[in-house]
């Protein structure tokens, strides 16, 4: 039986609190021990926002100074056959416009990976509380090039007030079958829960099953075949989601050069889905013809990442998304101190329903940011991101803008190692 709303997030919240707060504590006591490095981040941050929950309405929009406080505790074991990862993560910000309750995110990060003789397995989590202020809003810079991942999670619906509790497990393993020929299997479970039942956010949970062939042609070149399913479910407290999917893609990837990577994925994936309002139940199936591109090209003072795609995600809207998608992140040193960044990103997204409340969002962002190492472990950087979305058919939501100029100051020890 799915739990309600209300069962949910009273037992999420303190979870969150709880397992944060008593991993810190534990790792702190074994800190400097051999086995343990610990790699701590904070960051100290001012920013100017013209728009901060993305009102769509002049009246309505929220001018105002933040000041963020963010503080990354990291944990990390490495040995000649595998490395763990553990960091909690908690960010502290206050508002100074009226009408903005201040927010204390906390996140809690894991990764455990051990190599075999011909292989790889391990497990990778997170379990997160955050405003959905910054949770349901992706920015444009991204740090995994991949869009078949579940990276892209965000509705663009955010409010302040609203909290989402996040759980994302995904275990894997690789293994190589001979020399030109490997196989990997991975599963990635999400879990959601928002706090309140407001701009049509529906708490959900959604597992895929990855499993995939790849071939090594040449020195240069491999081929990839993967199958996929997943079931989704979306719950509201009274109208009820379910879609189940399975799909295939072959991907073709090549290395055009020592610095130049590019791949293309072809695919299609089956969702067939029931939504339920009352004792009415609609069933549907869609067909979904899958798409990814990506370019890479590595300089000795630039990098270069451009993809495009069409996938097939999970979302708090109630229903399985069809997201259509080009980003491009270019980052490049100036100077032996100084290292700069051009981020985009644009989007366009709909809802597998015909049921569904927005039956499409357009998303556009950009960003550009500088950042000045000062020592070996304190940095500043000052970043501008621009966003604009636009609804289709949405309830009183419409199209919204926001500017964004923030500053920080950086402390990274592990930066000096």
């Amino acid at each position: 039986m799915f739990p309600s709303k209300a069962q949910r997030t009273k037992t999420r919240i303190p979870v969150a609190r709880i397992v944060c707060g008593g991993v810190l504590m534990g790792l702190s006591i074994n800190a400097y021990s051999q086995q343990w490095k610990f790699e701590p981040v904070l960051s100290l941050t001012a920013e100017s926002n013209d728009n901060v929950g993305l009102a769509p309405d002049a009246p309505d929009e929220i001018d105002s100074l933040l000041f963020a406080v963010d503080a990354n505790g990291r944990f990390v074991r490495r040995s000649q056959t595998g490395e763990v990862r553990i960091a909690p993560r908690i960010r502290s910000t206050v508002y100074e416009a009226s009408g903005l309750d201040n927010t204390n995110d906390l996140f809690l990060d894991f990764f455990a990976g051990k190599n075999l003789e011909r292989g790889r397995y391990g497990v990778q989590a997170r379990i997160s509380q955050e405003s959905i202020l910054t949770a349901e809003l992706d920015d444009p810079d991204f740090d995994n090039p991949d869009v078949n991942q579940p990276v892209n999670l965000d509705t663009g619906r955010i409010l302040p007030g609203i909290e989402r509790d996040l759980f994302i497990i995904s275990p894997y393993l690789s293994r190589e079958l001979s020399e030109t020929v490997g196989f990997n299997i991975n599963l990635d479970y999400i879990d959601v829960a928002y706090d309140e039942d407001r701009l049509n956010l529906n708490d959900y949970t959604d597992a895929t099953v990855y499993a995939g062939l790849s071939f090594q042609v040449s020195d240069r070149s491999s081929w990839s075949i993967e199958v996929l399913a997943s079931d989704y479910e979306a719950d509201d407290g009274m109208d009820r989601s379910e879609s189940d999917s399975v799909g295939a893609s072959v991907e073709f990837e090549h290395s055009f050069s020592p610095t130049v990577e590019g791949r293309i994925s072809v695919g299609y994936e089956d969702v067939n889905s029931d939504d339920t309002t009352g004792s009415l139940t609609v069933s549907e199936s869609y067909g979904v013809t899958l798409f990814s591109a990506g370019l890479t090209k590595e300089g000795e003072v630039s990098r270069l990442v451009l993809d495009a795609g069409q996938t097939v995600d999970p979302g708090g809207t109630g229903f399985m998304q069809e997201r259509s998608q080009l980003r491009m992140r270019y980052t490049r040193q100036l100077s032996p101190t100084v290292y700069g960044n051009f981020d985009a990103r644009v989007q366009r997204t709909d809802e597998l329903s015909a049921q569904g409340t927005d039956i499409s969002r357009d998303f556009l962002s950009f960003g550009v940011g500088a950042e000045w190492r000062l020592s070996r472990i304190w940095s500043f950087r000052g970043d501008y991101v621009f966003i604009d979305q636009e609804f289709d058919q949405a309830f009183g939501v419409g199209s919204a803008s926001s500017n964004r100029v923030s500053v920080s100051i950086v402390y990274d020890p592990a930066r000096a190692r």
